[in-house]
């Protein structure tokens, strides 16, 4: 939501909105983990107040040099809806082209066990193919057979009945 006095600017493909009204401000409600915006950088530029989720934080894009940048707002919030608003508080200039939302892939510690859990039951599985392969192409020798050892043997008995 654009607030105020903003006018467009087109510059070849790209578009930038830009404010010169003091009380000007832009509020972005988004849902990630973070949030970058490309601004310009100019002698024209004015310090701006930046508030996330009711935090103020100072941003400043006064540059000796007319630049377009992109500059990280936030990172590292919590995978969730946030409120980040810009407001133009002194005399000067405002410029903004855009802005990225964030949003990191959530829980990726599960994916990356379950993909180290796959990719070791393939290694073993492979491993034992392979042996029973050398085994039966007469590369290996069998197993020893006392390993199991075969159970004596009663001739002709059967259990009693209960009574």
């Amino acid at each position: 939501v654009y607030e105020g006095n903003w006018s467009s600017q087109h510059l070849g493909a790209d578009t930038y909105w830009t404010t010169g009204e003091v009380g000007a401000r832009l509020t972005v409600r988004f849902r990630g983990t973070g949030a970058a915006a490309r601004v310009r950088l100019s002698q024209d530029a004015a310090p701006l107040l930046a508030t996330l989720n009711g935090r103020p934080f100072p941003l400043d894009l006064r540059s000796t040099q007319a630049t377009d940048i992109v500059t990280t707002l936030a990172s590292g919030l919590p995978d969730g809806d946030h409120v980040l608003t810009i407001e133009l508080t002194e005399p000067g200039q405002f410029t903004i082209g855009g802005l990225v939302i964030e949003r990191d892939v959530p829980l990726r510690w599960p994916v990356a066990l379950l993909v180290g859990a796959g990719a070791g039951l393939l290694a073993w599985g492979l491993r034992l193919l392979l042996f029973t392969v050398a085994e039966r192409a007469g590369g290996l020798q069998r197993r020893a057979a006392d390993l199991w050892p075969e159970l004596p043997e009663l001739p002709d008995w059967t259990p009693s009945r209960r009574a």
